[in-house]
């Protein structure tokens, strides 16, 4: 799925017109425009803003993402109208994304991230543990290689 970038003066379902956008950077000479950019609607006579919609590439323009082909225009009308492109030249590309869907997130049953361990026959008995000597060193600082060295050739 192709979702073409937005430019100044591109259309809404409602006829509303992009108003703003980030002048340093152009398709066609229009400057882009970005979430949060200015947007007319003739359909409720008022100045909305864009807010980004469906599936989005990092794709940002002085720390806020490019405006999309389908994405809203928060104004007064319900629901809100959507922009359209228009221009073809530039565009973000989706592998087969499939919408959204818009519901409240349930905490996840815990999951075993290892496998359970099956339980060993009675017979079998660990091993013992193996003598280890005990250090006795006082780890100071200046001393504490000193010490680690000794315990290296205790174990040895």
């Amino acid at each position: 799925m192709r979702r073409y970038h937005i430019t100044v003066g591109a259309k809404t379902t409602v006829n509303g017109t992009v108003l703003t956008g980030y002048a340093y950077s152009t398709i066609n000479g229009q400057a882009m425009a970005r979430e949060g950019d200015e947007v007319d609607c003739p359909e409720c006579d008022s100045t909305g803003v864009i807010v980004c919609d469906g599936p989005h590439l990092v794709d940002l323009l002085d720390g806020r993402p490019a405006a999309l082909d389908g994405d809203l225009c928060s104004c007064k009308c319900d629901p809100p109208p959507r922009l359209i492109a228009n221009q073809n030249l530039r565009c973000q590309l989706f592998d087969d994304v499939a919408p959204r869907p818009r519901v409240t997130a349930q905490p996840a049953a815990p999951t075993a991230r290892h496998p359970v361990a099956e339980p060993r026959p009675s017979s079998v008995t660990p091993a013992p543990a193996p003598n280890r000597p005990t250090s006795t060193f006082a780890p100071l600082p200046g001393q504490v290689c000193e010490n680690l060295w000794r315990e290296y050739q205790q174990r040895a």
